[in-house]
């Protein structure tokens, strides 16, 4: 039986490859795109079933859940939004399925922030660090030896946070994971210190397997000379400009989803007739993106085994376009009345930066373990480790 779901899980992985490089190489008509892409949808979810069903870690079944349902996405978008094809190809002219057009689409689909293309999303961070486009990329070999130490400490970082003493799971009842007004009263300092604590070692918890996984694909890649350093750039950015919500989801965080996620809701929004300068526009690609995002982390928490009635991907994220809409609003109002130099993109007074760099660090403190909690709940240290080697023995 096991067996049986093992290939049939191999083979919705081969199949997804196959036919979004076919779509993109041969699908001319807009009718075929649509029904490629609707095959795409059947062979995530056949893909999701079949693995979750004979695969025991829990931590990895999340993580292939996400990066197949963000793959289904990247490749939905180029067919049907950005209409992206065989003229786009590097040898339009020659062989319709020659090796490096076949390559070319292959890669694409995968190279979600369109790194090195007309597409290439925003924010992508440099080598050097920041935003800016740094000149300086490493060669291989710094490449390589600077991805591999990355790894390593990392490794170790999360080999350190399931080797050390069990958590209390009291602290992640299902009553504590919300901090609403009616429970205020009844937190106390040390709680709210153990919260922030947990907030913040559960976010890393949750970032540096995704990291792990691009930075050894990148190493493999680089190193079989099938991509270059400069097309495999740094995964997160600047946690130091992260000083609003906006900025964490559009600068701080991986960016993997974005140009399939703004994509999608541009063409929504443009179907609506909403003009494009508009407020109630930015709005509804807010609400659009993130809708989409919480969907695919809802069906990540239904990989990871959590039961339906406690997964809230959804509802986490659909709760930061209402902090994002807040923040607009407050730095309109304080910028217009308050303080009529700058701008929450200029350069803020280091008060106003500890201040928003805080209310940052609130926001997530409140709202995460809506949805973290429940994870920690429904999975083992012991059994679920994303490491696969365990390199500090488990007491």
């Amino acid at each position: 039986m096991i067996d049986h779901l093992l290939s049939i899980s191999a083979a919705c992985i081969i199949g997804l490859n196959v036919l979004s490089t076919l779509g993109l190489l041969t699908a001319r008509t807009k009718f075929t795109r649509i029904l490629i892409s609707t095959i795409l949808l059947g062979l995530t979810s056949v893909f999701q079933y079949t693995f979750t069903t004979w695969y025991q870690n829990r931590m990895h079944r999340g993580l292939a859940a996400s990066i197949f349902w963000a793959y289904l996405l990247s490749s939905t978008e180029l067919l049907l939004i950005s209409d992206v094809g065989f003229k786009d190809a590097p040898e339009p002219s020659n062989g319709l399925l020659s090796w490096r057009n076949i390559k070319w689409a292959i890669f694409l689909s995968w190279n979600m922030r369109r790194v090195g293309t007309k597409w290439e999303v925003k924010n992508i961070p440099s080598f050097s660090g920041g935003r800016t486009k740094s000149k300086e990329v490493p060669s291989a070999t710094q490449f390589i030896r600077k991805r591999l130490l990355i790894v390593v400490l990392a490794s170790l970082f999360l080999d350190a946070i399931t080797s050390g003493p069990p958590p209390d799971m009291e602290m992640f009842s299902e009553e504590k994971q919300y901090l609403n007004f009616a429970r205020l009263s009844q937190v106390d300092l040390e709680e709210l210190i153990t919260r922030v604590i947990l907030t913040m070692t559960i976010t890393l918890n949750a970032a540096l397997p995704i990291m792990i996984t691009y930075y050894v694909a990148s190493i493999i890649l680089v190193a079989t000379g099938l991509n270059t350093p400069a097309e495999l750039p740094p995964l997160y950015g600047p946690l130091l400009e992260c000083y609003s919500v906006r900025r964490f989801w559009g600068l701080l965080w991986h960016q993997w989803l974005r140009r399939s996620l703004t994509g999608i809701a541009a063409s929504v929004t443009t179907s609506l007739s909403i003009p494009r300068q508009s407020n109630l526009y930015r709005v509804t690609s807010l609400l659009i993106v993130f809708a989409i995002s919480g969907c695919i982390h809802q069906l990540s928490d239904l990989a990871i085994g959590i039961p339906q009635f406690e997964a809230n991907g959804f509802y986490f994220f659909m709760l930061q376009p209402l902090a994002i809409v807040f923040e607009d609003a407050f730095e309109s109002l304080y910028f217009r009345y308050f303080r009529r130099e700058g701008g929450i993109y200029g350069r803020l007074r280091t008060w106003e930066y500890v201040i928003c760099f805080l209310w940052v660090v609130l926001y997530f403190t409140v709202l995460a373990p809506i949805w973290f909690w429940p994870a920690v709940r429904h999975t083992d240290p012991t059994r679920d480790s994303f490491l696969l080697v365990r390199i500090v023995p488990f007491k």
